[in-house]
């Protein structure tokens, strides 16, 4: 897992209970200036590498990322070794950013519940607006 505005939030959270603690291999905890690319800056791009790198360097089976909150929007992804999965939210209403980072590693462990349960992946949350969202079969990132 790799974690900018979110910031722990996740990391922490499922280090509470036993049964996560053990299955969270590795967590980052980066600053949102880290890893910002110069020119065109595309936020699915950046979470979705950061959620392959998470995965691919902890030798785990799928990795979580949080990027970071740009313009009050914060992209999300999700990486298995079948497919990348990435979502770009904002807040319905205005929200404090600690409230934001709980909404956030909440989507995060809704994406892999849904990932998990084998359900469509972007569902319509109430106090979340889908900006946009990008699904990257594994034959087109081996491509």
């Amino acid at each position: 897992m790799a974690e900018k505005f979110s910031g722990g939030y996740l990391a922490n959270w499922l280090s509470e209970d036993d049964d996560t603690r053990d299955a969270l291999l590795q967590a980052w905890v980066l600053s949102e200036s880290a890893l910002n690319a110069e020119g065109d800056y595309n936020p699915l791009a950046s979470v979705l590498a950061m959620a392959t790198a998470a995965r691919e360097n902890s030798g785990a089976g799928i990795g979580l990322a949080c990027g970071d909150l740009d313009a009050g929007r914060v992209s999300l992804g999700l990486s298995t070794a079948v497919g990348d999965w990435g979502i770009i939210v904002k807040p319905r209403r205005n929200q404090s950013l600690n409230d934001l980072r709980c909404y956030a590693a909440t989507m995060l462990l809704d994406l892999l519940r849904r990932y998990l349960e084998g359900q469509d992946m972007f569902s319509d949350i109430a106090s979340l607006v889908t900006l946009e969202s990008l699904h990257i079969p594994a034959e087109e990132l081996d491509a």
